[in-house]
């Protein structure tokens, strides 16, 4: 018996490993996304065919640096992703779970670039943004009931798409950032609806396409 299910864990992994589905693990000082010997299995960096695992809430948080990163589809249920200097190209990311986050801290023409997918943030998981853009090609944005977007940071953030059927739906929590407010460009065609209370600090710009509130909304001060 202890030898078939041996065989059986084996040929899952070995199945696992064929699907293309790399884990991050992270890597003592260099914890790039680029580095081949931060991922399980070692030695390979994600391409647009591999599904990407973050589960591992030991693991340090993976950043994109220096160089593009691509993937099939991102799933964060433990530790950090930092879309940092470099853009990130795939079909899909969810975030879910306590712990798990999402870090927007892109530079301009370097997004966060989803095609005929969802960025999904379910109950416990968040996504913080912090500058960039976040480029959703047929597909949408959806903060679930439990998941947050928080905005943090001086600079304007950008939801961009190239047609209406693309949205924002926040059933979550919008944080504003304490000191500068909402600072949100839902693209010249996007739709944002929020269907929590909101307060609008002041200094906040709401910008582009159209904004649903389905809820109380106020404006205080800082």
């Amino acid at each position: 018996m202890a030898l078939v299910l041996g065989a059986i864990v084996l040929l899952l992994q070995v199945l696992l490993i064929q699907c293309g589905t790399l884990t991050w693990k992270g890597d003592g000082q260099n914890n790039f996304w680029d580095n081949p010997n931060a991922w399980k299995p070692s030695g390979k960096v994600p391409t647009l065919t591999d599904f990407v695992d973050f589960s591992d809430h030991t693991a340090p948080p993976c950043t994109i640096g220096k160089a593009a990163a691509k993937a099939n589809v991102v799933l964060i249920t433990g530790g950090t992703l930092i879309v940092g200097e470099q853009s990130l190209s795939c079909s899909g990311v969810s975030v879910s779970g306590a712990g798990s986050k999402l870090t927007m801290q892109g530079t301009p023409g370097k997004p966060l670039s989803i095609t005929q997918g969802v960025l999904q943030v379910e109950s416990g998981g968040v996504l913080e943004f912090v500058s960039g853009d976040i480029a959703i090609s047929d597909g949408s944005v959806s903060i679930a009931t439990g998941g947050i977007l928080k905005l943090s940071g001086p600079s304007t953030k950008t939801f961009s798409s190239p047609d209406t059927s693309n949205f924002i739906d926040v059933k979550g929590k919008l944080e504003p950032d304490p000191t500068h407010g909402i600072l949100l460009n839902v693209g010249q065609n996007g739709q944002f609806v929020l269907h929590s209370s909101l307060i609008i600090p002041a200094g906040s710009h709401l910008e582009g396409g159209s904004w649903s509130f389905k809820d109380s909304v106020s404006f205080g001060g800082k």
